[in-house]
């Protein structure tokens, strides 16, 4: 476990948290250290002290959340933003970003937040999930 985080998964049943932690841990950079199925679960559980990264699978409150983006912020991520979620959820550090793709590091860490900001999601567990959940990757994409 010793170079890997730690990930509370909450998701909404057994099949889609198998999947998720299949995806989470077989990138190498995860491991999971439990599975609620609703929040009001887990807020009663009281946490280990490691502080571990939540990451929550709920596809309904995703199309959601999505629909609401796309309402009040034009929310459709644009084709680099695309782009830079795909080398994200890939593992790529902001700096192989913006070699990769002839950027500036400031360029990609303002597509990083307009990504964060129009999908809600923040962690690099939730943002690999979400790229893999709306067909931009798939499960051999992930290290």
């Amino acid at each position: 476990m010793e170079g890997k985080k730690s990930v509370v998964l909450v998701a909404p049943s057994d099949n889609v948290a198998r999947d998720m932690k299949t995806i989470l841990e077989g990138s190498g950079e995860f491991v999971i250290s439990e599975v609620y199925h609703d929040l009001p679960t887990l807020a009663e559980a009281r946490l280990g002290t490691d502080d571990p990264e939540v990451v929550v699978i709920d596809q309904s409150s995703m199309e959601s959340r999505q629909t609401e983006s796309s309402s009040s912020e034009g929310g459709e991520l644009s084709a680099r933003e695309k782009e830079i979620l795909v080398c994200v959820a890939k593992g790529m550090l902001n700096k192989e970003i913006a070699d990769k793709l002839c950027l500036s590091i400031y360029t990609v860490i303002t597509h990083r937040k307009n990504i964060t900001r129009k999908i809600g999601i923040k962690t690099v567990a939730g943002l690999t999930v979400y790229a893999l959940l709306n067909g931009l990757i798939d499960m051999s994409s992930v290290q």
